[in-house]
């Protein structure tokens, strides 16, 4: 069962063929297990129920309160952040302007090198692949990239 208002929002979206359109239903027994926890509010915990109806390999967020707080309910959740999803799509090779596009991540939502370090090195892991260290210096060097610190 859902409410008026997951309903409402629901049928606003139009888009065909699209994640949003895939994850209209959630397991909530989930739901209910993670509402009322601090730091998760009702969006997060629709979107860890929707992780757990649908088998989704992760859930998508830069919130670390609510990582923190969902991975003590279910310690085998896997949640990535933007920076994390960036490198893997660059990875993939599926980003038309990957250094265009990191420049304007990082107006969006500030990261250090070392971090974005660590996302291309983990995002390489999970396609099962090593990066060297000019790979690295290369995705990662703000100068290279055009990235001025703020």
């Amino acid at each position: 069962p859902q409410d008026a208002a997951h309903q409402r929002v629901l049928s606003q979206i139009r888009f065909s063929n699209s994640f949003l359109i895939l994850c209209s239903t959630y397991d909530t027994f989930s739901k209910i297990l993670l509402e009322g926890v601090k730091d998760i509010d009702r969006g997060e915990a629709e979107a860890f129920a929707q992780y757990k109806k649908i088998n989704a390999h992760f859930i998508i967020s830069d919130d670390r309160k609510f990582a923190s707080a969902v991975r003590l309910q279910d310690p085998t959740v896997r949640i990535i952040d933007t920076v994390l999803l960036f490198a893997w799509l660059d990875q993939l090779a599926l980003l038309l302007n990957p250094k265009a596009h990191l420049r304007a991540l990082y107006q969006q939502r500030r990261f250090t090198p070392q971090q974005l370090r660590n996302a291309y090195k983990q995002a390489a892991g999970m396609l099962g692949k090593k990066l060297s260290n000019r790979e690295l210096q290369r995705k990662t060097n703000f100068k290279l990239l055009g990235i001025k610190v703020q």
